[in-house]
């Protein structure tokens, strides 16, 4: 079984996200920054199968267009347009872990979604070991 640098056996992992007796963890890079978090199981609250996504851009863009239909700017348009194609283009398949603090953590899914469940599954049983 493999382990952590804490010496802690990793029971399962799904990307930058790791399952072990006590944590779920995840650590990576993200604009050049290392980071780390980590949540205790006997903390979290709940785990949901969702989509991450912006839904400030479909508001930006219902502004917009709302405001091109007084003013007829075409540049007001083509930029709703591309607003709405970018919320489609950033929202991501994601498991979300949450705790009771409202720390989450967010593990994009990338097509790997019978591995999700899996972990899911892995981590609800240690989660039950726990409370033994």
């Amino acid at each position: 079984m493999p382990k952590n640098e804490k010496n802690e056996n990793i029971i399962k992992k799904l990307g930058s996200t790791s399952l072990t007796e006590d944590y779920v963890f995840q650590s990576g890079k993200s604009w050049g920054t290392e980071y780390y978090m980590s949540i205790y199981l006997k903390d979290i609250s709940f785990i949901e199968f969702g989509y991450k996504s912006y839904p400030i851009l479909l508001i930006l863009a219902g502004l917009l267009f709302v405001v091109f239909l007084s003013d007829a700017n075409a540049s007001l348009l083509l930029t709703a347009i591309l607003l709405v194609i970018g919320f489609f283009v950033t929202r991501k398949h994601s498991v979300i872990i949450s705790a009771h603090s409202r720390q989450s953590i967010v593990q994009p899914l990338k097509g790997k979604t019978t591995e999700a469940k899996d972990f899911v599954h892995k981590l609800m049983d240690a989660k039950k070991n726990l409370a033994k």
